[in-house]
């Protein structure tokens, strides 16, 4: 059993300790050329990495690139909505509000 930051964390952990040397590895081996900056690989999770991006029809744009790593949890049975109960007083916080 993992708390959700723990595990983010250490996803993002293992990630900057071999995930990007394996991308870096991976482009090299295709012929894409290199990543930049990874002596400081927290940057790539954090600020971000200066670049520069071109546009189709466009100029080179500067910018920065980072990694966000997301995980998402998706429910066997997704959540019904339950009709509100009506109140007396027609406000919508109902009972949390003393009657007058």
């Amino acid at each position: 059993m993992f708390k959700i930051n723990e595990f983010v964390s250490t996803m993002v952990q293992v990630f900057q300790d071999r995930g990007l040397e394996e991308l870096k590895s991976t482009f090299s081996h295709q012929g894409c050329g290199t990543i930049p900056s990874l002596k400081d690989k927290s940057s790539w999770f954090g600020e971000g990495v200066s670049c520069e991006i071109l546009q189709p029809s466009k100029t080179w744009k500067k910018g920065k690139v980072r990694i966000k790593i997301t995980l998402e949890f998706c429910p066997d049975e997704p959540e019904t909505l339950e009709p509100l109960a009506s109140n007396k007083t027609g406000s919508c916080f109902g009972d949390i509000l003393p009657d007058a």
